[in-house]
């Protein structure tokens, strides 16, 4: 995927001309370095349109100062017929189908609807591993940075234990709680409430917050980020030795 303007600028132009039926040479492709492995992780179909000038690109922008609810229908709709076409893409995972938008703007969007994902897979799989319910598990979360919280990190643990045996990142972009609402939006509420109302909306009673900000620390060796534990330590998360660690994957 591009990571610079210059790279996106350059597939802008490539895949514009294939919209127009005329002969390109092919975007190169940014090849992908080992990442920390997560459970959940975002997947992008990356298309160029072509419409006269002047014309929406989108069936929502049709109508003049719209305020979503058009977006929504076509979301409806574009899941629909899209789904069937990811299933088969897709084998054996669970996912979320966003709506079609401006590059950045949908690469933003899908690293924050993410974020629920990685923890409700993150519960589900944990389960499934340590043969155990989503009540026996402890999460522990603490806002990370060096002088804000840049992202929250959440410690599982079994319950009265201290071992941290998997983790989840919860990166802010940017202010996210000044971003405007449209007229049928609710007010957002905090991030730390928001993970916590999540967790045990999957069933993980036992939540604990906390205070001060840490430092995101990662492991020397494999890079890993550190998740704290319930002393309000970093740590690196391992799993038991008698784990189910074959995972299943969702995006």
């Amino acid at each position: 995927m591009p990571r610079t303007f210059c790279e996106t600028w350059d597939w802008l132009q490539k895949l514009g001309l294939a919209a127009l039926g005329i002969s390109f040479t092919a975007p190169t492709l940014n090849s992908e370095p080992e990442a920390f492995n997560m459970l959940a992780d975002t997947r992008y179909l990356v298309a160029a349109v072509a419409v006269p000038e002047g014309r929406p690109l989108f069936r929502w922008q049709e109508e003049p100062g719209e305020l979503g609810l058009g977006r929504d229908i076509c979301l409806e709709r574009w899941t629909t017929d899209a789904k069937p076409l990811f299933t088969d893409l897709l084998p054996g995972c669970g996912f979320e189908i966003l709506t079609p938008d401006a590059y950045y703007v949908s690469n933003r969007d899908a690293d924050r609807r993410v974020r629920p994902l990685s923890v409700k897979a993150a519960v589900s799989w944990l389960g499934a591993a340590l043969n155990i319910e989503p009540a026996q598990l402890r999460a522990v979360v603490a806002g990370c940075g060096e002088r804000r919280v840049d992202e929250y990190r959440i410690g599982f643990t079994q319950k009265n234990q201290n071992e941290v045996v998997y983790g989840c990142l919860w990166p802010l972009y940017g202010r996210e709680d000044d971003q405007p609402l449209l007229d049928h939006e609710p007010p957002p509420i905090e991030t730390v409430d928001e993970i916590a109302a999540l967790l045990k909306e999957c069933g993980v009673n036992d939540v604990r917050r906390l205070p001060g900000l840490l430092m995101p620390e990662f492991c020397e060796d494999c890079g890993a980020p550190y998740f704290p534990n319930p002393n309000g330590e970093m740590v690196h998360a391992e799993l038991p030795e008698d784990a189910e660690t074959a995972p299943a994957h969702f995006h």
